[in-house]
């Protein structure tokens, strides 16, 4: 596995999250490109396709995909946003209420990042 940071699956790691931001340089002034993920493997049950639905209603981009036609779904959603504790705090209710809802698990948020910022790597603070 790489040094990559993995998403924030916690309401603990939401904070470790927002730090690492900062740590990156990231201006947690402005709206970030942030990503969601869902998963399921249990059939039969609400399809995934719902949940990018209901996504796309509140102002998402989402992907929906069955991992190699095994059944595997995922969903990913896809939205600038503001990362503050109290807004990441309200965005987890509302995305674990979701995945109650269409039966998935909610495996948390991340920055979502370009490769240019990937390889660059976190900026010093000054």
């Amino acid at each position: 596995m790489s040094g990559r940071p993995q998403p924030a699956t916690t309401a603990a790691e939401d904070l470790a999250k927002i730090a690492e931001c900062r740590r990156w340089g990231d201006d947690l002034s402005r709206p970030l490109p942030t990503s969601y993920f869902f998963s399921n493997s249990r059939q039969p049950g609400p399809e995934p396709w719902e949940a990018g639905d209901e996504l796309e209603r509140l102002g998402f981009q989402a992907l929906v995909f069955d991992e190699v036609g095994g059944g595997n779904w995922h969903v990913t959603a896809f939205r600038r946003e503001l990362l503050s504790p109290e807004s990441v705090a309200r965005r987890r209710e509302q995305m674990e209420d979701i995945a109650r809802r269409y039966d998935l698990v909610y495996n948390g948020w991340d920055r979502a990042r370009s490769l240019r910022e990937e390889q660059d790597g976190p900026r010093a603070r000054g």
